[in-house]
Order: C-alpha cells, then sequence, then structure tokens
C-alpha cells in the first residue's frame, strides 16, 4: 500500500503549541477466531463406495406340451456365491474451533512530532497482514493530529477510502 498525508498546523512557533502527527491503519473484520469464543463443531460426513458381484442360480423342473405327464416347479429358490466390497474414500471427521466477533483494530504504522508548521509523509511498499480474521477485511488509511495548547488538547482525525482485501 502507498500513502501520501501532509498536514499544516498554524501557531506551532508560539510556545507552548506542539503537534503530534500519527498515521496507521484501521482493520475490520465481522469474525475471529478467538480462544475465548463461541465453541464451533462441524461434522462431516463420510464417502463410501460399495460395490458387488452376485451370481446367482433359480433351477426350475417342468414337462412339455405333448410328453407325457411330469411334475414342475421351482427348487429351493436362488443360491450361488456373492462377492462384495465397501471402501472408505473420505472417512468423516469433528472439526472444532472458537470464534468470537469481529471487531475494528486500529494499529499505529508511524508516530512524529511536528517541528514546522507544514509536514508531508509520502511512504510506499507498506505490506499489511492480519491473522485470525474470518471473512471480508476492511482496510482504511489514518491521519491523526493533536495539538496541545495552554487552553487544552485539540485532536483532528482524517479517514481515507475503505479498501476490502
Amino acid at each position: 500500500m502507498t500513502a501520501k498525508t501532509w498536514a499544516r498546523v498554524t501557531g506551532l512557533d508560539e510556545k507552548g503549541v506542539s503537534a503530534t502527527l500519527t498515521l496507521g491503519y484501521q482493520f475490520g473484520y465481522p469474525v475471529a477466531i478467538a480462544p475465548d469464543g463461541v465453541d464451533i463443531t462441524m461434522h462431516t460426513p463420510d464417502l463410501k463406495v460399495i460395490g458387488g458381484i452376485a451370481a446367482k442360480v433359480s433351477p426350475e423342473i417342468g414337462g412339455e406340451i405333448g410328453a407325457p405327464p411330469s411334475a414342475s416347479g421351482k427348487i429351493g429358490g436362488e443360491f450361488g456365491p456373492e462377492l462384495g466390497a465397501e471402501a472408505t474414500i473420505i472417512p468423516s471427521t469433528d472439526v472444532s474451533f472458537r470464534v468470537a466477533p469481529g471487531k475494528i483494530q486500529e494499529v499505529e504504522a508511524l508516530k512524529v512530532t511536528m517541528t514546522n508548521p507544514r509536514f508531508a509523509i509520502d511512504w510506499d511498499g507498506i505490506h499489511l497482514a492480519v491473522y485470525n480474521a474470518v471473512g471480508p477485511v476492511t482496510v482504511r488509511p489514518f491521519a491523526r493530529i493533536l495539538v496541545t495548547t495552554k487552553a487544552g488538547v485539540y485532536q483532528v482525525v482524517a479517514l481515507g477510502v475503505p479498501r476490502q482485501v
């Protein structure tokens, strides 16, 4: 990622006025894998292949028309060998993990004290990584100026365009 930021604060040359510029990123995600979350268990069924061969014989006894009288009928039903096999291709399994609600996590990448009324930062090649997040992750850059005076502390935040990664 690339970031180009500039800031201008008037009155920095006055005594008792200081300013701090902070740059960073906000990461948002809907669900997180977390040790203090809710238990989720998924059961996957197994996948089996079953096949076989059966050689069956059904003997019958009978006679022909015009032949001398004889008895007819089936003898004892079917008989013969059967050969079968069953193979488990994918065994069933249980998977358990804990999930928690997602959140917006802010990560400060750079914090500098402004010494001039105008300040610019141009950086490139920023590598970001998010772990244990489930679902789409949204990344948004931010710049924050914190101005301290004799009268109090003032904060201004500028948020960049969110990108879903």
